[in-house]
């Protein structure tokens, strides 16, 4: 590199120091704080922090300075020990609906501190009770109403495919919506004004964790759950579904109207809903057959004023916040031509997807097997098992089973292992009956041109035959993380690239072993059957159907 050469860090040749952009005096004290700093009683460091901000108010870089006043203000707060918390009785308030807020704050110091302003939500309290006193909790309480507009993170309010649609650019860039209920508290400390920002939350006790917060949002009056997003049916078939309604709202009644594509018969087209509770849920089975003239289309719901229904999408994790965001409830509906040969089929499951579910849409029994309790299931009561994606990576001792896995194909079983990503330590592993590696040949363009390498194998012919059709329509891509430099027993079956790439031939590799067949694939399934794309059912079908028919 060019330039002097740099000893110790990257920092020894700047010339800035306190006194430079600023003043000697700010240089000073910020050398006292630095090596006087009282760890044991934290509130005597005040005086001095304060004159350090005041200081600091004097830089001229408008960057630097309001970045400098924030972390000594934070500082301040924590030698103050100030907490401050903004406390709502739920998690979550319909649109227009009036809620209580109780804003408690602790000054754990003796240093004078009062309570000057409360802004929420724009709005301006003047406060009760002011002063906090040492170690007491000061509570004032509010009112305020929710906005008419629920929450939702800023890149999925509009409808989208492959790309987020931002109308406010000024959100770009958030790494989260504003909070549905956010304040200003302003305090008094020595004659200095601080603005602390402060939003809603819920906090509850939780017997097995402890204390659990959760931000507080607003919502619709109720919003649904479904069971099934995509429904594929043969003509003359019938499929059950069931939606689950929530309510936000301590009561409320509407009308769920289900609204079908073209040929499509629903029962029932209309659900009278009443919700007496708060939180109260109800359930409703909907039978939905596929008719001669069906076409593939949204199954939608709207309520009584032709308004869409809220699908509600929870995440829900120990390791981060619970969040909460709604959507237009809708299921893609497809009248689908895929024929299977019938036959129990065994699930070996990775991280969590939707493959079992979809595989159960093509009318096989599917039993799921975790890895931890491989041991206890025979697999020779499956004519087909299915490892599921990233399975050798997320639970890595499955690669113990091989001999086991491997005399099931032996004796005439059909093992389909799904992609897994290529690190280190599955790249040591031994997948197959023969050696292949998996690599990180990707497909990512999802209607990258598909060649078959050999028209006439069963995987294309049996029991559907596979067209350049059943490529139409794919979400995202083709698929990742390709077998490559495999054994001369593996047959490839089809090969595509990305534009001016090479092309790939390591998406879907088959081997005979013994009486049975092993196949390992990289193609997106995981993401295609659960869009319901029918092309990729076709072909997962003869995947599963392989050597019986």
């Amino acid at each position: 590199l060019a330039g002097e050469k740099l000893e110790n860090n990257f920092f020894e040749k700047s010339t800035r120091t306190w006194e430079t952009t600023v003043s000697k005096e700010l240089q000073v004290d910020f050398n006292i704080i630095l090596d006087d700093f009282d760890f044991v009683d934290a509130s005597k460091n005040i005086p001095l922090l304060l004159k350090i901000y005041k200081q600091l108010q004097n830089i001229e870089n408008d960057y630097l300075r309001n970045e400098k006043l924030k972390q000594c203000q934070g500082l301040i707060s924590n030698c103050l020990g100030l907490n401050i918390e903004l406390l709502a009785d739920d998690f979550c308030y319909p649109a227009l609906s009036t809620l209580n807020l109780n804003l408690n704050i602790i000054n754990r110091s003796n240093i004078a501190v009062q309570l000057e302003k409360v802004i929420i939500n724009q709005k301006t309290f003047q406060p009760e009770n002011r002063e906090l006193t040492s170690n007491k909790i000061i509570e004032n309480k509010f009112e305020v109403t929710a906005s008419d507009n629920y929450y939702n993170p800023y890149w999925l309010t509009q409808p989208y495919e492959n790309l987020f649609e931002v109308l406010n650019i000024s959100e770009i860039g958030k790494p989260s919506s504003d909070a549905s209920i956010s304040g200003i508290i302003t305090l008094k400390v020595n004659d200095h004004i601080f603005e602390y920002p402060v939003f809603a939350e819920y906090k509850r006790s939780d017997p097995s964790y402890g204390e659990r917060r959760r931000e507080v949002i607003f919502t619709p009056n109720y919003g649904i759950t479904i069971d099934q997003h995509s429904v594929l049916a043969k003509t003359g078939t019938t499929k059950t579904i069931q939606i689950k309604a929530k309510g936000y709202a301590d009561k409320f009644t509407d009308q769920i109207q289900i609204q079908a594509p073209k040929g499509w018969v629903v029962s029932p087209q209309e659900i009278d809903l009443e919700l007496v509770n708060k939180h109260q849920e109800k359930v409703f089975d909907i039978k939905i057959t596929a008719g001669k003239e069906s076409e593939n289309g949204p199954l939608t719901f709207v309520n009584k004023a032709q308004k869409p229904i809220q699908l509600i999408h929870e995440i829900s994790y120990d390791h981060i916040p619970t969040q909460m965001f709604f959507s237009d409830a809708k299921i893609n509906l497809v009248k689908i031509n895929a024929e299977i040969v019938p036959g129990k089929i065994g699930y070996i499951k990775g991280v969590e997807e939707k493959v079992p579910q979809a595989i159960e849409q093509l009318g096989y029994d599917v039993t799921i097997m975790e890895i931890d309790n491989l041991a206890s299931f025979e697999l020779k009561q499956f004519a087909t098992v299915v490892v599921g994606i990233r399975a050798y990576n997320v639970k890595p001792e499955l690669i113990n089973f091989k001999d086991e896995m491997m005399q099931y194909v032996a004796q005439g079983g059909n093992l389909i292992v799904q992609y897994n990503t290529a690190t280190s330590s599955v790249k040591e592993m031994d997948l197959g009956p023969y050696p292949f590696k998996v690599s990180r040949d990707r497909v990512t363009e999802e209607n990258a041109p598909a060649t078959f390498i050999d028209s006439t194998h069963e995987l294309l012919n049996r029991p559907n035959k596979i067209t350049q059709k059943d490529f139409e329509n794919w979400v995202q891509e083709r698929g990742l993380y390709f077998a490559s430099d495999w054994d001369k027993n593996y047959q490839t079956i089809i090969s595509w690239g990305d534009t001016d790439q090479e092309q790939l031939e390591g998406g879907l590799i088959v081997a005979k072993h013994g009486e049975g067949h092993y196949i390992y694939t990289g193609i997106s399934f995981f993401r295609e059957l659960p869009n319901g794309v029918e092309g990729a059912y076709r072909l997962f079908a003869n995947l599963l159907s392989y050597g019986r028919n």
